[in-house]
């Protein structure tokens, strides 16, 4: 698919915006007055991932199509004349690109490569961008070795020589994937590289062209547990003394456990997490930023999350700034400074 297409607005995307499952009420009232109706596009990531069904709730919060009934009457809470659209994209890579071609109005990025793209740090694949911003944290992202049982392997020792899916290259996956076997000593060609994305390598997996495949998401991952029902598969620890030594040097990547019950494990699963950021642009309307986090956090929200992707389901206000790597944008800033969240400027608050 060329960038063109995949940034095109299609129906089925539209209705996804509009809304999930009823969360956005039909209309029953007309509006009072005339309101200024507005577009705008959310980049998520595959299909397959987390990205884009959270993608598609917070396109539905946000949103609040002229005639929609109204919030206090269990309409939607979202900014008035609004419509947001969930994109599917590449991933975190591909919507730094968006964001910064204009492509993109908001996006879901991985905070390390968030990090790397507005520090300009010359990580391999991720473009610069200064003018990165930050909406919100949403919820944390685990790093997942999904190997076949068969395939001897149990630590990230094992990899030398097999064939493993490093992920995508529109994606974030494949930065920190990059961190991580540098930090090991091994590199790329210490393995049999392959670049497919998450849904194809799961494909190869199952059917013995690969030997395992990474993915960073938020547990559990649908892909890899469709993958448990077709092809005896393993979640492999993430962990040594260098895993450690690289969390300790990171600003955003931080040692954590995949929880038992995402995937039936025995027991927790050691791994490197990172934060899922909602990010925007600097040049963004101060006021539109404003009103759209305060509608992402609207007191409804906590309901919607709870009934959404399992990802977001833990996403609080309190957490919303927390590891988000990138400046807040000044029109979020004033909203946690209204509702108590940031009372001065912190690092990462211009």
């Amino acid at each position: 698919m060329t960038r063109r297409g995949l940034f095109a607005l299609v129906p089925q995307v539209l209705g996804m915006a509009v809304g999930m499952a009823g969360m956005v009420a039909p209309a029953v009232v007309r509006p009072s007055k005339a309101q200024e109706l507005r577009f705008l596009r959310i980049g998520t990531g595959r299909t397959s991932g987390a990205y884009f069904p959270v993608g598609g709730l917070i396109a539905s919060l946000i949103s609040n199509p002229p005639g929609s009934r109204p919030c206090e009457k269990g309409g939607s809470c979202g900014v008035p004349g609004l419509i947001a659209v969930a994109q599917s994209t590449g991933g975190s890579v591909d919507n730094i690109v968006g964001l910064q071609s204009g492509q993109l109005d908001l996006a879901i990025c991985q905070a390390d490569v968030a990090y790397d793209a507005y520090s300009r740090t010359d990580a391999k694949g991720v473009p610069d961008f200064a003018e990165l911003r930050a909406v919100a944290s949403l919820y944390k992202e685990s790093l997942h070795l999904v190997a076949r049982v068969d395939s001897g392997i149990s630590t990230l020792a094992d990899l030398r020589g097999k064939r493993v899916g490093l992920g995508d290259p529109a994606s974030g996956t494949l930065v920190s994937v990059r961190l991580l076997l540098s930090a090991l000593g091994l590199g790329e060609k210490a393995v049999k590289a392959d670049y497919d994305p998450p849904s194809a390598a799961a494909d190869k997996v199952a059917d013995g062209r690969l030997d395992a495949f990474f993915f960073f998401g938020g547990e559990p991952v649908a892909l890899i547990t469709s993958l448990r029902e077709r092809a005896e598969v393993t979640v492999v620890p993430v962990d040594g003394p260098a895993v450690e030594d690289l969390a300790a040097r990171s600003p955003f990547l931080t040692l954590g456990l995949i929880r038992q019950q995402a995937y039936d494990n025995p027991l927790p699963i050691v791994t490197l997490q990172v934060a899922a950021v909602l990010v925007t642009r600097a040049d963004m309307d101060d006021a539109l930023i404003e009103a759209i986090t305060a509608a992402l956090w609207h007191r409804q929200t906590k309901i919607l999350f709870e009934k959404g992707p399992p990802q977001i389901t833990q996403a609080t206000l309190g957490q919303a700034v927390q590891g988000i790597a990138v400046p807040l944008h000044p029109g979020a800033m004033r909203y946690y400074r209204k509702e108590g969240i940031i009372d001065r400027p912190g690092p990462m608050q211009p």
